[in-house]
């Protein structure tokens, strides 16, 4: 594929962000409910609303509200234990959604279990603290009035029923059987949520919940890019800059696109200077989409004693024959990763662009024991 040095500018920018985080959100306890598809909505037995920060946690929100004493106290946190025996809702006002637009909902952590809603429809359940979901609300948002956004959060207590499951005792009698110290973490093993949480050297057990992570209402038209993933292959092992190919993995969600739907793919410095930009690509049918695009001559990423981790901005712009429909742009680096093994001494060492590198890291304990507020 060819690639063009002639430096542009994305026009007519295609998708529309709607920051959540930081609005009007308001949270309430209920009574558990068990975790699962048929779930019903229970926000009118909500005693009290009250305010919530967004990102942040429940805890937290409770504090800053008088419920609970600060966190700094280790009795506090004891007396807090009821905060997990709940369920909580978070609830948001949207504001009317074009009928012509998909509105889709970014999240890009919820701790831990949860479910989200739009006017009393349950559209999605997950359980995970870190994973990004993305749960289309259209057209459910579309229209003249006003609709009203729900996240169900299941309080940390029902952590132990999801350990407790048939799969993950299974997986515990294996590990243990081999000799591993399941033992030790009973609750904590195969639970996608931070481990500090259930007690740490530096770290008290605080099973924390709630919308931790940035949230966000992604507009498009036709077409959502729900994720991008690039990767370089340098096409000489040592020049510096490099000729690249890029190979991106690309995830697509149709909705009402034409038939024609392509993808364009740019490459940028990080101050907005185009260095390269592909053809028109067409797209198939599949939700998942290899693209291959050949750049110019670019710089190395190199780790922080070797050089500069110098980066670039790719972005992918979808459209059909009506016009933009969605774009999206990740920051990426040109870097090959290779572990070698050796005749003698060491199993194996690491290169990084093609030079040895002695691996070494840093623990970074968290600055506060409630997720999104330090």
């Amino acid at each position: 594929m060819n690639y063009s040095t002639v430096c542009y500018h994305l026009t007519a920018m295609s998708r529309t962000i709607r920051d959540l985080s930081g609005a009007s959100w308001r949270f309430g306890a209920v009574d558990r409910r068990p975790v699962a598809p048929s779930v019903r909505d229970d926000r009118s037995a909500v005693a009290a609303w009250l305010p919530a920060t967004v990102p942040g946690d429940t805890r937290a929100d409770l504090i800053a509200a008088g419920e609970l004493p600060a966190s700094t106290d280790p009795a506090a946190l004891r007396e807090s234990d009821w905060v997990d025996e709940r369920d909580w809702w978070y609830t948001l006002p949207l504001a009317p959604v074009e009928p012509d637009v998909t509105a889709v909902l970014e999240a890009d952590g919820i701790d831990y279990l949860s479910s989200v809603w739009i006017d009393g429809n349950c559209l999605a359940i997950n359980e995970g603290m870190f994973a990004r979901q993305s749960v289309v609300l259209s057209s459910y948002a579309n229209g003249s009035e006003a609709s009203e956004l729900a996240i169900r959060v299941w309080g940390s207590g029902a952590l132990r029923r999801s350990a407790d499951s048939l799969f993950r005792r299974g997986v515990r009698w294996g590990l243990a059987r081999l000799g591993v110290g399941a033992e030790y973490f009973p609750d904590r093993l195969n639970v996608t949520k931070a481990q500090f949480g259930f007690g740490w050297d530096f770290a008290p057990r605080v099973l924390t919940c709630g919308i931790w992570d940035d949230i966000r209402l992604v507009l498009v038209r036709g077409a959502y890019i729900q994720d991008v993933f690039a990767v370089a292959e340098p096409l000489d092992e040592k020049a510096d800059p490099v000729a690249v190919r890029w190979r991106l993995a690309l995830t697509v969600r149709r909705f009402d696109c034409g038939q024609n739907l392509r993808a364009e793919i740019a490459l940028s410095e990080l101050d907005g200077e185009v260095i390269a930009r592909s053809a028109p690509l067409p797209l198939t049918d599949a939700a998942a989409q290899t693209l291959i695009f050949d750049a110019p001559p670019l710089r190395r990423w190199r780790p922080w004693d070797q050089g500069e981790p110098k980066r670039y901005r790719l972005t992918v712009r979808l459209s059909d024959e009506r016009g933009p429909c969605d774009e999206k742009e990740v920051i990426v680096g040109v870097r090959t990763v290779a572990r070698e093994r050796l005749a003698t001494g060491h199993p194996w060492r690491f290169t990084m662009n093609g030079r040895h590198v002695f691996l070494r890291g840093a623990n970074w304990a968290p600055a506060d024991i409630l997720p999104g507020t330090g």
